[in-house]
């Protein structure tokens, strides 16, 4: 063989090597997984553990059931075992003390319509960091709205809103693969603000 075509062919594989570093496919499901979980995802469990101590203050069996933040304010929403009451607990910026987080009850919710499975947050590998910048390098320019973490299929899947020019368009990230999927559904108007009468 040529000297200079085997050259180029172990340079492609290092290449691809390299490219794979952070990643590991896992061989009971086939799916490509992280390896290690992303800072804001760990930064995430953290904060889900204390959101979850002050939750129990209100309902000692509270499940976690939605997490939703723009990457400023962050809430982490619980709902207690009986479905009677949703449970949030907000964070009104990054690092921001305990003692600056509060509660919000709420009797009427749309998680507490049925008894589906609580956020195993312990396997969150990305994060809304992660989703953020996936989204705003497909659509240039925009605006992050929200980022929201739930169950589906018992998988942990993000999906998040962006506002851009032609309206709100929306994505989602699987946590098993952490690869960013548009929606193909067109943009969302912008909601329309009404000017105050002189």
């Amino acid at each position: 063989m040529n000297l200079l075509y085997c050259l180029s062919i172990l340079s492609l594989l290092s290449m691809a090597l390299m490219s794979c570093e952070n990643t590991v496919m896992s061989a009971e499901d086939g799916k490509l997984s992280n390896s290690t979980p992303d800072s804001s995802a760990l930064e995430l469990i953290a904060m889900s553990q204390q959101a979850m101590q002050m939750a129990q203050r209100e309902s000692s069996d509270v499940v976690l059931r939605q997490v939703e933040t723009d990457l400023s304010l962050t809430a982490f929403r619980f709902v207690d075992g009986a479905l009677t009451k949703e449970i949030v607990v907000v964070i009104p910026e990054p690092n921001a003390s305990t003692e600056k987080w509060s509660i919000v009850i709420n009797t009427i919710s749309p998680l507490l319509m049925s008894p589906e499975s609580g956020l195993n947050l312990q396997n969150l590998k990305v994060g809304p960091t992660r989703v953020a910048q996936a989204m705003t390098a497909y659509w240039p320019g925009c605006t992050v709205r929200t980022i929201s973490l739930a169950a589906k299929n018992n998988e942990l899947t993000w999906v998040a809103f962006c506002k851009t020019f032609e309206g709100i368009v929306s994505g989602s990230m699987d946590n098993q693969i952490g690869v960013f999927q548009p929606s193909d559904a067109p943009a969302a108007p912008l909601a329309i603000t009404a000017t105050p009468v002189p």
